[in-house]
């Protein structure tokens, strides 16, 4: 049995269909409570974003950094599943005051002329620090560490493969050397067992009359 896909669309539609009344009318038409739900939604997927994108910078690091670990502790459906909750959880967290300045600061999220956006100060300034500078200075940091270490590792591939091929010439120098000596050997050997046959076919009439 096929699971039922999430249909996008109807998603899409919605946040279209919103937006288009808000752009026609000049206001907000929905009332405080879909105001509040509105700028709730859109805190924590904002939010959410940025804070899975330094979960895959951290994992990247950590895979490059320490391979052999990371491929022996591979996550599971369940562990990444685990990390999207725990995302999702900390968004969902960091746009929960909301919930209180709706309810004790309505015109800090919906005007008196019906104007739907977030004017509470102390919230803007709390949720760029938690939602948006914190995660990037993660994601710059571990960015910074990512790229050093590959080039380290192209550093020392580089010197490994250098190596690598002057071990190799020297064997192969040292093998010639070695075979050039066993072939001077060999002719020598050659050349005195041919002279010494040359002496002897000399001798023998000599030999041969006395």
């Amino acid at each position: 049995m096929e699971r039922p896909e999430f249909d996008r669309s109807r998603l899409c539609l919605l946040y279209r269909l919103t937006d288009c009344a808000v752009t026609v009318t000049g206001y907000w038409p929905f009332g405080l409570a879909l105001c509040a739900i509105w700028q709730i939604a859109d805190v924590a997927c904002c939010t959410s974003s940025i804070m899975h994108l330094c979960t895959i910078s951290l994992d990247r690091y950590t895979a490059l950094r320490r391979p052999l670990v990371a491929r022996a502790r591979r996550p599971t459906v369940a562990g990444v599943w685990l990390r999207v909750c725990l995302v999702w959880t900390v968004s969902l967290g960091v746009a929960s005051p909301l919930v209180v300045v709706g309810i004790r600061r309505p015109a800090a999220l919906l005007t008196a002329d019906r104007q739907c956006f977030i004017g509470y100060a102390p919230f803007l300034a709390y949720g760029s620090l938690v939602a948006f500078f914190c995660p990037l200075a993660v994601m710059l940091a571990t960015y910074a560490l990512t790229t050093r270490l590959l080039r380290r590792r192209a550093v020392q591939a580089e010197r490994l493969a250098r190596d690598g091929s002057l071990r190799r010439t020297t064997s192969q120098r040292r093998r010639r050397a070695r075979d050039d000596a066993n072939s001077r050997v060999t002719v020598s050997r050659a050349s005195l067992v041919a002279n010494s046959h040359r002496q002897t076919r000399q001798f023998s009439p000599v030999a041969s009359a006395v």
